[in-house]
């Protein structure tokens, strides 16, 4: 439906509504309205999907949603356009009513695709988005215990409303504009144990826009927010910039944001919005990272006309204190308006673990108070012009470079991620601590920059056209033939010998661990250890699999869902791992150099000899890791066999080699419901030859000795994670760190390009190396809890 069609559409009259064809539109609101002539009284709605159009509720009514119960709301816009406001109305929403609320356990779900779709693509047209749920001009309200999600734009709005309790919702929608909960000109609320995912604020104080809240002159103010989770948004508490009204006495304590917002705290005003925002406390707060700084004031936010009047706004008794924050630009970033300075502002007892811009800054601030504020930079920060270092072919990448080192030589080199230079100079700190670097691509990847001085390395990574990036070589026409058949071939072949060994050692907590075992194409033995729960009163179980990152096996598996399912966790090695003792200890470390010695024994390469680099020059069947993917698929199967499995719940998880192996077992398996792969190894092998980009590790071709390199590029694309995601259907999600020298992201990329799936998504770390940052991996977690639920998820 195009921009035009809609605009003319939604100023038809209301009469068109009932050609929509939706039976039973109007059937909730039928009750409500039944329940209003009796007085008011509880609607409830039961378990079931129940599809409505929006939902008006009045004084002394409770809409109680029964656990199982969806109210499911449709993306057509011509059901809540209402023409004598010439708005859209809410999807759930009252309007000067007394004693109204909502609870239970039940679940709001919009469908999205027009709202988070066309309907924005289209915002020139000014076609508006509804709120999901608000509520104006009440008193007495109560939300309570429900979820919500894919809002159409802001998540719950409470409009000139007093004495409101908001408390225990579940609220996800990371669409654009998706705040999370909007208290505008309210007088009198509580915000506590709620869980918001949200496309922008998580939590917003507002008073009104210019010339209508100077109108209005109503304040938000008393407020209490607490005990609140938030995964994902740009603002853990944002004031503004809608404050022409005023806003006071704002509390926020005790909350916790888990993957990323831009900021925990964001004071945001303009020339033309006047009004003021004062005695504001934020405290206990414990964050994962704020994409930009922990507190910030700005005096500029958004467009503003120049005009000859300005609106100053009054900044004043801020306090941010015992807060928490794992990384972050800097601790605080306050600018006050030059002509009426922010007062009074505290920041105190707060810890910032990684502070990627280095330090703080301040200006235009009267009486700023700062105490026990620690802050921990590299020698170097660097960053981009872009902040999330995500440009398109043919543009220029700025690297801003700022020293805390006085003295010294800094080299700088910036390059194609690879062995082609852009740019290479050197830097004298003792004449200039901050400097510039400039580049570009026009072949979609990445480059890399990297700064040295002495033993301090410091490395910053830039994308073009991620989106575009490919693995170098197309996949061989015979790729899914020769697995399927090698599959076939092990299973005639040789004999099914899967063997458990209970290990008490390790059994405990409810939970029973086995050491596994079973035979390769070549009848050497492959090991794991499975982890299920002890009996099968609530059998069957879903199941988790993983492959550990390369180096000598591991002893001491790491389980993850205590006694809610099974886990499988899978060696890669020929030889038996011995319990108790550590992947990189003593003990496997020595079992993992004769293991590397007798394979480069047999297929000698020209350097670093180890496991990962074996047979690939021989043929495709004497490669190290051929034996282990056909053995740990079998492992999957007969797993899956087993009375207390659920074998429809298998979902796999794996980082580095761990990820690469994960995307040839999840390719070849084709029954696994959803899957991570954290920064794959064993991926774009052949990428070098594309313009002299680092190939995926562990650099299986540059490896080999020249007369046998030819040989290991006809086989090496059979091991490549970018062709093995070709196959993989199910959802899935990656990960990639923007300055990994180990699996380069270009590799990483190169295959979530290649998968077909649906729905799958990319975490892209910027400024970590080979690992997933602890943001990303809580990001990661979260999706793969919710993908495939009917929600739409942050996707980088």
């Amino acid at each position: 439906m195009n921009c035009l069609k809609i605009r003319n559409l939604l100023y038809c009259a209301l009469a068109v509504i009932p050609a929509i064809g939706l039976a039973g539109l109007g059937d909730i609101q039928s009750r409500i309205d039944e329940q209003v002539k009796a007085g008011g009284g509880r609607v409830t709605i039961s378990a079931g999907t129940w599809v409505t159009g929006p939902i008006r509720l009045a004084s002394n009514i409770e809409l109680h949603l029964e656990k199982g119960a969806v109210l499911e709301f449709p993306d057509s816009p011509e059901l809540y356009w209402d023409e004598a406001s010439a708005t859209m109305r809410p999807l759930v929403g009252a309007l000067c009513s007394t004693n109204v609320s909502v609870t239970g356990s039940g679940t709001f779900l919009a469908r999205a695709d027009y709202w988070h779709g066309e309907a924005i693509r289209c915002k020139v047209e000014k076609i508006p988005r509804p709120r999901f749920i608000q509520f104006q001009d009440c008193r007495d309200v109560r939300l309570e215990g429900f979820r919500v999600r894919n809002s159409p734009s802001w998540t719950v709005h409470m409009l000139c409303s007093d004495n409101v309790v908001i408390r225990g919702l579940d609220m996800r929608s990371c669409g654009y504009n998706n705040d999370g909960i909007d208290l505008e000109s309210v007088q009198g609320a509580v915000v506590e144990d709620c869980y918001i995912d949200a496309g922008d604020d998580a939590i917003c104080m507002k008073s009104g826009k210019n010339e209508v809240g100077r109108l209005r002159a109503r304040p938000t103010k008393d407020v209490l927010v607490r005990n609140c989770t938030v995964v994902n948004g740009h603002t853990l508490l944002g004031v503004g910039s809608e404050l022409s009204g005023g806003i006071e006495n704002i509390r926020l304590e005790n909350c916790k944001v888990l993957g990323e917002v831009w900021r925990v705290l964001l004071i945001k005003t303009n020339y033309e919005r006047g009004g003021y925002a004062r005695n504001i406390t934020v405290k206990g707060v414990k964050a994962a990272r704020a994409k930009c700084a922990i507190f910030e004031i700005t005096n500029g936010y958004s467009r503003w006309r120049n005009r000859e009047k300005k609106y100053h706004t009054e900044i004043e008794n801020v306090t941010v204190e015992d807060v928490v924050c794992e990384e972050a630009w800097r601790a605080y970033e306050l600018v006050g308006d030059p002509e009426m300075p922010a007062k009074n502002i505290t920041v105190r007892n707060c810890e910032l673990k990684y502070a990627s811009r280095g330090d703080s800054i301040a200006k235009n601030i009267e009486g700023l108070v700062v105490e026990n504020v620690r802050s921990k930079a590299d020698e170097f920060s660097v960053w981009c012009d872009d902040p999330d270092s995500l440009y398109e072919c043919g543009a220029k990448a700025v690297f801003n470079v700022h020293s805390a080192l006085t003295n010294g030589i800094a080299h700088v080199r910036l390059d194609n991620f690879g062995s082609k230079v852009l740019r290479e100079f050197d830097v004298d700190l003792s004449k200039t601590r901050d400097f510039t670097v400039e580049g570009g691509r026009d072949i979609p990847g990445f480059l890399l920059l990297t700064v040295t001085c002495g033993k301090t390395v410091k490395r910053w990574g830039a994308a073009f056209s991620p989106a575009k990036i490919s693995g170098g070589t197309p996949r061989p026409d015979d790729f899914v033939k020769f697995w399927y058949d090698a599959v076939r071939d092990y299973d005639r072949k040789v004999r099914e010998d899967v063997k458990l060994e209970r290990v008490d050692s390790l059994s405990t907590n409810g939970c029973d661990v086995y050491m596994l075992s079973l035979s390769d194409p070549k009848g050497r033995k492959v090991y794991g250890f499975l982890k299920e729960p002890s009996g099968d009163t609530t059998a069957p179980y879903p199941v988790h699999v993983t492959i550990p990152g390369a180096g000598p096996s591991s002893g001491t598996p790491a389980w993850k869902g205590g006694r809610k399912n099974i886990e499988l966790m899978m060696n890669v090695h020929y030889y038996r791992p011995v319990l108790g003792e550590a992947k990189r200890g003593k003990v496997h470390n020595a079992l993992q150099k004769e293991e590397d010695e007798y394979y480069n024994g047999l297929y000698p390469v020209a350097r670093n000899p180890r496991y990962t680099l074996s047979g690939i020059a021989s043929s495709r069947e004497d490669y190290f890791y051929y034996g282990a993917i056909l053995a740990i698929n079998r492992a999957v199967n007969w797993l899956r066999r087993r009375p207390n499995v659920n074998p429809g719940e298998f979902t796999y998880s794996g980082g580095s080699q761990g990820g690469g192996m994960g995307l040839a077992l999840v390719a070849i398996n084709g029954k696994f419901k959803k899957a991570m792969f954290g920064v794959p190894a064993l991926t774009a092998h052949l990428c070098h030859l594309i313009d002299g980009r680092e190939a995926g590790w562990p650099r299986l071709v540059e490896s080999q000795k020249p007369e046998n390199q030819a040989a290991a590029i006809r086989n090496a694309p059979y091991f490549d994670g970018v062709n093995f995601a070709s196959m993989i259907t199910c959802p899935v999600a990656f990960s990639v760190g923007y300055t990994d020298t180990v699996a380069p992201p270009h590799a990483g990329y190169a295959a979530f390009n290649a998968c077909p799936s649906r729905d799958k998504a990319m975490f892209g770390s910027v400024g970590f190396g080979h690992k997933i940052s602890p943001v990303d991996s809580a990001r990661m977690r979260t999706w793969l809890e919710n993908c495939g639920k009917g929600m739409k998820m942050l996707r980088d």
